[in-house]
């Protein structure tokens, strides 16, 4: 059997699928899709979940090829070997089920686990690697193929992040309520009392818009927008505690959407908040 070195491990580890060939009856190849296949000390292993026939095949003719690409280096490895199963109880068996299930969770019973005595590896590299000129290099062909994929490395992904964020923020206003607002404010109100489950008498409603624009009444409310759209609000009522003060400004509802330009901008949100709390004296606000 030939031992499995650390780079074909290595590319078993980052490929995670892999497609297994076996021998049908009538002696075409059946090739079957595994996410399981893996190296223990220097062998060959892979689980059986859901592939009766493979099994069957297996039993019949122990024959089996396995291929594994990473797609992202453009390279990997042919296996050819003999398989054999290993029963319930086996050590070896029992090692890969559990580390199947850790992997996967109990929602994926192993039903068979096959041992491969691996008689050949062979390279696999697609033409990137050999009739290019002049020769590309592996960091070259790999970040290629992360951009073809759409794939970001996760530092460039949070940085790309963090600049989506930053633009979200400087396009963002925040702005009190004004008369002509209301077919703004409602729909953003629905969907606040949808989500507790609530639903607030047509009339409240139209008396608490009332009171947001009537200069005499402690309450208060503010639109988040962008551009032409709002996505959240705030409503805010300013009170005097028994045996407390100064005032106290008291957050009553805000509601973002979408969530991507709500975390961007909820430094901002709160921002307004405790400037509008300051304005009209409030000490605390919660």
């Amino acid at each position: 059997m030939i031992e499995i070195n650390a780079d074909v491990e290595a590319v078993i580890k980052r490929a995670i699928l892999a497609v297994v060939a076996t021998v049908n009856e009538d002696e075409t190849q059946k090739l079957s899709p595994r996410a399981s296949l893996t190296v223990r000390n220097g062998v060959l292993y892979f689980a059986d979940i859901a592939s009766p026939s493979t099994i069957r095949n297996l039993k019949r003719n122990p024959a089996v090829e396995i291929n594994v690409i990473d797609i992202f280096e453009r390279r990997g490895y042919r296996f050819k070997g003999h398989a054999s199963i290993l029963p319930p109880g086996d050590d070896e068996h029992s090692m890969i089920a559990d580390w199947v299930c850790a992997t996967n969770g109990r929602g994926y019973p192993v039903d068979h686990v096959v041992r491969i005595e691996t008689i050949s590896i062979t390279p696999l590299l697609s033409p990137a690697h050999v009739v290019t000129e002049p020769a590309r290099s592996q960091n070259g062909i790999r970040n290629t193929y992360y951009q073809r994929y759409g794939v970001k490395r996760i530092g460039e992904y949070a940085r790309s992040t963090r600049a989506s964020q930053e633009k979200s923020m400087r396009s963002v206003g925040i702005k009190a309520i004004g008369k002509n607002d209301f077919d703004i404010w409602l729909p953003l109100w629905k969907g606040y009392q949808r989500f507790y489950a609530v639903d607030i008498p047509e009339r409240v409603i139209l008396e608490t818009w009332a009171r947001f624009l009537d200069p005499n009444e402690p309450m208060h409310a503010a639109l988040a927008t962008m551009g032409e759209h709002a996505f959240g609000l705030v409503h805010s009522i300013y009170h005097d505690p028994p045996g407390q003060q100064p005032t106290t400004a008291i957050c009553r509802a805000c509601l973002w959407r979408p969530m991507r330009v709500a975390a961007a901008s909820a430094a901002r949100w709160i921002e307004h908040v405790y400037a509008d709390a300051k304005r009209h004296g409030a000490a605390r606000v919660h």
